[in-house]
């Protein structure tokens, strides 16, 4: 079964006609989830997410990007943001987030081309949700400070740029994480 799974990952095959090949065309709800493949079919359906995500991640793809495609531009207040924590399409965001950010730590002072660390496109609520991310991922100040274009500032400096509030959200996420 590695092997199919590993042919119908190159092939870039829609979770439909993976359900087709399992023997599971049809089923939905219990049903679906009763069936013996159901186990199989949601590891492929991880799977293809992580390599879809790859392949956007090795695009230079920023995680705004990700964030519309996704149908969340249309949050304006970032106190909508919880309402969607708990959603399939967020865990898939949260993830390419994660995905981008080892990107960028594997691939600094490698030569290698460095993607844009964030769209000028990107919302303060996607910003927020990111900077809550960094936090939970464990990122270190230094670098969410890079990323925010923080490096190097202080005092007035560093409270007064656009950025900051992103940065102050880290650091309040990071401090009710270790209580």
């Amino acid at each position: 079964m590695k092997l199919k799974m590993a042919w119908w990952l190159a092939l870039d095959k829609s979770d439909d006609s993976v359900k087709k090949a399992l023997g599971m065309e049809g089923l939905t709800g219990p049903a679906l989830k009763a069936h013996s493949n159901y186990k199989l079919l949601a590891k492929y359906a991880d799977k293809a997410e992580k390599y879809h995500l790859r392949k956007m991640v090795q695009g230079g793809f920023p995680t705004y990007e990700i964030w519309a495609e996704l149908g969340f531009s249309r949050i304006t207040d970032t106190r909508q943001i919880e309402k969607i924590k708990h959603t399939s399409a967020y865990t898939t965001y949260k993830r390419y987030v994660n995905m981008f950010d080892d990107n960028i730590l594997w691939t600094m002072g490698s030569g290698y081309y460095l993607p844009k660390f964030a769209s000028e496109n990107a919302t303060p609520a996607e910003m927020t949700a990111r900077a809550q991310i960094w936090a939970e991922a464990g990122r270190s100040d230094d670098y969410v400070r890079m990323i925010l274009g923080l490096k190097g500032l202080d005092g007035a400096r560093l409270i007064r740029n656009k950025n900051y509030s992103y940065y102050a959200e880290f650091l309040a996420k990071t401090q009710s994480l270790s209580h």
